[in-house]
């Protein structure tokens, strides 16, 4: 078996049995929607503070909450790069968190909205909305065989559209009537070890950024900053560019690691086909008529 492997394919470090990978995912999905739950109700209240007290900081300051929040945090953008460029002989002193978490970097996270966005949109969304996206950010570590997903055969990690502590990150045999397998093979769930590792960077990325939110309010006591006595607070306006649209187009680019995943807007494409509809038959009736 081991010398009909495919050489292009990394050897699993580990294969967990389906009670471990269970385990693991119970403790990591519970670690999620404790630090989400959290997140949430505070940026229900106070997050028209968050932005103004962040805004007002400077440089030094908002570098000293990041580093608290997060110590070691690489200093450059795209560390995974910087990571995969080092020479031979020092390529087993690579940071494999830097290809797990290429959009937390210092020269990204010091300007003014992206950790904003970060916290609107990681606080105001479900976690299942980026497990896509956040399995997709790894996919130079995954390339370069730095990040090797342990291997359990024959189960579905159930991530997407789960909603709930309880059956995020649940694992079901393919010889169960849910269609298990085709769900992998048409990428809307996900192998445990793949799963795995989503779990794992969310439960990091949310609890670093319910740190942020603890550092930000040093002068609150952490167990009053999500006081549900604390009226709820209408959300603020979105953050968006107020340059050119082609200022626009680039810090977009920029922030789309912390904005929520780009959605296919089916409405909108019905009412655009229904307005050409209209006016190709209005068209059609002033062929018809007499000139």
């Amino acid at each position: 078996m081991t010398s009909r492997a495919n050489p292009n394919l990394p050897v699993p470090l580990s294969f967990p049995s389906p009670a471990e990978v269970r385990n693991k995912s119970r403790a990591y999905a519970k670690e999620i929607f404790r630090s989400w739950s959290t997140l949430r109700t505070i940026l229900a209240r106070r997050e028209e503070v968050i932005r103004k007290r962040w805004m007002n900081k400077r440089k030094e300051q908002r570098k000293k909450i990041l580093l608290a929040a997060w110590p070691g945090m690489p200093k450059r953008h795209r560390p995974d790069f910087h990571e995969l460029e080092k020479p031979a002989p020092r390529a087993a002193s690579r940071d494999v968190e830097a290809f797990k978490y290429p959009y937390v970097n210092q020269e990204d996270l010091l300007q003014g909205r992206a950790l904003l966005l970060f916290l609107n949109s990681r606080g105001r969304n479900p976690p299942h909305t980026f497990a896509h996206a956040d399995l997709n950010a790894m996919h130079v570590g995954q390339t370069s065989k730095i990040i090797i997903p342990v291997f359990l055969n024959g189960y579905t990690m159930y991530i997407s559209s789960i909603s709930d502590a309880g059956s995020y990150g649940r694992l079901v045999s393919w010889d169960d009537p849910d269609d298990a397998f085709m769900l992998i093979q048409y990428s809307l769930q996900f192998r445990p070890g793949t799963g795995l590792l989503v779990l794992e960077v969310q439960s990091q990325i949310y609890s670093f950024l319910l740190e942020c939110c603890y550092q930000l309010f040093h002068d609150v006591p952490r167990d009053e900053l999500a006081n549900l006595q604390l009226l709820e607070q209408p959300e603020p306006p979105p953050i968006v560019a107020s340059e050119t649209s082609y200022a626009q187009l680039s810090s977009l680019a920029a922030e789309a690691p912390y904005r929520p995943p780009a959605k296919l807007d089916t409405h909108r494409l019905v009412l655009l086909v229904e307005a050409k509809q209209a006016a190709d038959e209005d068209h059609i009736w002033f062929l018809r008529e007499d000139p």
